[in-house]
């Protein structure tokens, strides 16, 4: 997958649940923006759903932590940055978003995580 490929309607076919936020987005933007198109649309879901827990929304969180994996897999250079620095490192901001993701996580998206020890501390 190509850093050009993830347009805002990529993202909304991916999860048509953020159709209108995606849209929203876009026309703020004007342009497409990847870094803070996903990060604003996918990172504000997460920390809520992780902050509540509302077990409704556990498929889409899986369906996220999918889609990170296969960031992570079939990314190129910019794709796997975009996943590290706008979508993993949020992650670290405190000790209940880092345990609860590490729940969803699979392997590359977990190696990524974990490699960034290197220079973000895990929250106590």
């Amino acid at each position: 997958m190509t850093y050009d490929q993830l347009t805002s309607d990529y993202l909304c076919n991916l999860f048509p649940e953020f159709e209108k936020i995606i849209k929203d987005k876009q026309e703020y933007y004007d342009c497409e923006l990847p870094h803070c198109l996903y990060s604003e649309v996918l990172t504000p879901f997460l920390k809520e759903f992780f902050k509540t827990q509302h077990s409704e929304n556990e498929i889409l969180v899986k369906r996220i932590f999918e889609f990170y994996e296969n960031l992570a897999m079939n990314g190129d250079f910019e794709s796997k940055n975009l996943l590290e620095v706008s979508l993993l490192e949020v992650l670290y901001e405190n000790k209940m978003l880092y345990e609860g993701a590490l729940k969803y996580m699979q392997n590359e998206t977990r190696t990524i995580f974990k490699g960034l020890e290197a220079y973000l501390r895990i929250p106590d």
